[in-house]
Order: C-alpha cells, then structure tokens, then sequence
C-alpha cells in the first residue's frame, strides 16, 4: 500500500492563504490608487498656481502699459500717502505739438466690486470667492464716448497678511493694500497686484505680483 506524504495530499490553496493573498493585493492597490491621487492633487494645485500667477502678470502687465507715458503730476489722487490708492485718474502723452505735450482724455483705473458681489463677506455669485474685486479701466472719461472694461475680475479684497487697520501688516511700505494698488515715491511708482481663484477640491490659490517704473513729472 502507497503511503501519500503531506506534501503529496495538499492540492491547492487553503481558505486562509487565498484570504491573506487578497488581504495583500488589496492593500497594494490602495496605496497605488493612494498615490495617484495624491500626483493628480498636486498636478492640479500646480496647474491651478500657474494659472493664477500667469493672469495676476497679464494684470500687472496691462496695468504698466496703461500708465506708461502718463502725466505723474496730474494723475490723482496721490499715490505718495502711506496707503497708496487703488483708484488713479490719469492722462497719458500722445505726443508733442508746438512743443507742448499733447494730453490724451481723463482715464481711470478702479478698483471696484466684482460684477454680482457684495461687501458683505458671502459668496454672492456662487464661484467659491468671497468678496472679490473687479479691476475696472474706463477710457474717455466724462465724455460720450466713455466706455469701461473689466481688466480681471478675481482680485483679492485685501493683499494676504493685511487687515483693515491702517497698519502696514505684511512689512512692505504700504498699509492695508488692496488687491490693486499703486503707491508712489519720488518719481518711482510701484503696482501691485493680488489674484485669487478657485483651485482645486475647494482650496484657494492666492497669485500676488508686483512691479515698478519711473513716471514723468
């Protein structure tokens, strides 16, 4: 009579090691679904950064070209107090004639509520901001061709670290600056500017950028 060894009488996989096998295969495919998720969280918060900053440059970009070539002296209010100003009426040179400057029609630049918000700390509009501000240039102004154009319309209330206390808060030489501002000193004026937008699974990407130029007298 033939005598079958253990090894010979096991034919498969017993519930047990058929049990810890999934357990095993179950846990490494969590921790691949795991870390996808995380390389497409960060991919977006990137895209979604680079997005922000690209238009807070566009902004600060339109903003400088603008202001090029306008008359220092004539554009108010003041840009030289310590709050600057998030509001600017100008006139920029189209050239000379006869040896005097010859000054385009008033022009401004605004800060104002977005189209649909409110200053009432909601999100008014539904797009996830709360409070956001519109960049707002109107060319012509006083006359009847005077016309308005939205330059952005997710600009911060206020620039990230500033409170509304007359203090300059985030340590850069102008107090409770806002989205868009514009602050003066000597003949060198600074813009600044502040985009906030949704980013991704309800976060906020904050993009702030800020540059300067010589203005004439």
């Amino acid at each position: 009579m033939r005598v079958h060894s253990a090894r010979e009488r096991r034919g498969g996989f017993t519930l047990i090691e058929v049990l810890l096998s999934v357990a095993i295969l179950g846990s490494l495919l969590g921790t691949v679904f795991l870390v996808q998720r995380q390389g497409e969280r960060a991919a977006h918060s990137g895209n979604a950064q680079l997005q922000a900053n690209l238009k807070a440059a566009r902004v600060v970009d339109r903003v400088v070209r603008e202001l090029q070539g306008m008359g220092g002296d004539g554009a108010t209010p003041s840009q030289a107090t310590a709050l600057g100003t998030d509001t600017l009426t100008f006139q920029v040179s189209e050239g000379v004639d006869a040896g005097a400057v010859d000054w385009s029609t008033p022009r401004r630049l605004e800060l104002q509520m977005a189209p649909g918000e409110a200053d009432n700390g909601l999100d008014d509009d539904l797009d996830g901001l709360i409070d956001e501000r519109a960049l707002v240039l109107t060319l012509d102004l006083g006359s009847g061709d005077q016309r308005s154009t939205i330059l952005c319309a997710e600009l911060r209330e206020l620039f990230p670290g500033e409170t509304e206390n007359a203090l300059d808060d985030d340590g850069n030489g102008v107090a409770d600056e806002r989205g868009f501002n514009l602050h003066r000193t000597g003949d060198v004026l600074e813009v600044r500017v502040c985009v906030e937008q949704p980013g991704p699974e309800g976060s906020l990407v904050t993009a702030s950028v800020e540059t300067s130029f010589r203005v004439r007298n």
